[in-house]
């Protein structure tokens, strides 16, 4: 399960039952305002303006329309080919985390048509993903923290260290 929070939603990435967008506004009485169950394996979830982008398991990244939260329309689909369990969107790049085949960068400037613009497979299970600017930190279970500079000029990964704690 993942969850992503933007102004007064959360939205839940609910493993099998999809994905579900709750209204937060009084915290103390949450209300799910909204739900799509075309993404039977949501297991990541990140939002930026309109959009929740999910990280649907072995169907890849799912993009879907929440402006009308009670009827989430999906503009967008990317078989990353691996299980997709995490998603991280800056600009008009999705970083997916895929278990085994590492980290696809897709390029979602054209939501109905994301594009693979970069990937970098990491030797063992990829298991969290976060980005900070050109920064993007990729967590491994078996070999540890790699620290990556992705260059959107040319889309490129360059690695800069690899630290390992085992």
């Amino acid at each position: 399960m993942g969850v992503a929070v933007a102004g007064t939603r959360a939205y839940i990435a609910d493993h099998g039952a999809g994905l579900r967008i709750i209204d937060v506004t009084d915290p103390a009485a949450p209300d799910e305002v909204g739900f799509t169950g075309a993404a039977a394996d949501a297991r990541g979830v990140a939002v930026v303006g309109n959009y929740a982008y999910v990280a649907d398991g072995s169907s890849g990244l799912r993009i879907f329309d929440v402006s009308t939260p009670g009827a989430p329309i999906e503009t967008g689909y990317y078989p990353t080919g691996s299980v997709a369990i995490d998603v991280e969107v800056v600009e008009s790049y999705a970083y997916v985390l895929g278990y085994v085949s590492g980290l696809p960068i897709l390029d979602v400037s054209d939501l109905s048509n994301p594009t693979e613009a970069d990937t970098f497979n990491s030797p063992g299970h990829a298991s969290g993903v976060a980005v900070d600017g050109s920064l993007v930190y990729l967590a491994d279970e078996e070999f540890g923290l790699f620290v990556l500079r992705f260059k959107t000029v040319y889309p490129i990964f360059l690695p800069l260290c690899l630290k390992s704690w085992q």
